[in-house]
């Protein structure tokens, strides 16, 4: 009618025909994140071939994750047998998910690929050793080192799959003829694994 205010309302999607705002319609910083729904915008929307620069922190990557050594107390080391190593001190714990007190095992709480490694110079006098992990209390990938009479160390790692709820590994060593030390304090003792994918 003329003369009459129209009643007002609401602009809906619907009402707008697709393609009619092009991003040169709408002014830098005019539509902040608080307008942006969580998840709306997806990875296929982003340029990947670009470049971002990002202030803040970006978490979940390669985590879980745990790093630790002996930290208290040689650990006696009996001869002719596999031997749990008792890694008691993390440098770092991404989860929680490495027991350091009780189990030393690593037990990860997200299904998925994993490295895991273990560094292992002991001190055991004239004799040899092995270093290896077990999976879920089996045997797993037992590796030889060098005599420690020749100063010998290894890097032991290997990509394992764990289901991220009851799979655990540890590290273990066996060594022949005489009872030796898995030293404290070591830098050369470590213990550690990351998630991959």
């Amino acid at each position: 009618f003329i003369g009459v205010q129209p009643a007002t309302v609401p602009l809906t999607s619907s009402d707008i025909t697709d393609g009619i705002i092009t991003t040169a319609k709408i002014a830098d910083t005019a539509v902040s994140t608080a307008k942006i729904a969580d998840d709306a915008v997806g990875n296929t929307k982003l340029d990947l071939s670009a470049n971002y620069t990002f202030t803040g922190t970006i978490t979940g990557v390669n985590t879980p994750s745990f790093l630790a050594t002996r930290g208290s107390s040689d650990q006696t080391i009996t001869a002719n047998s596999w031997v749990k190593l008792q890694f008691n001190e993390e440098i770092y714990d991404n989860g929680g998910v490495f027991d350091h007190s009780s189990t030393y095992r690593f037990t990860p709480n997200v299904a998925g690929t994993y490295y895991v490694f273990m560094n292992l110079l002991p001190n055991l006098g004239n004799t040899h050793t092995y270093g290896g992990f077990y999976f879920n209390g089996s045997g797993y990938f037992p590796l030889q080192i060098a005599d420690a009479s020749q100063a010998g160390g290894v890097f032991i790692g290997n990509l394992i799959v764990f289901n991220g709820s009851s799979d655990y590994i540890e590290a273990y060593t066996y060594q022949g003829v005489s009872t030796g030390n898995f030293e404290s304090a070591s830098q050369y003792n470590v213990f550690g694994a990351f998630k991959v994918i």
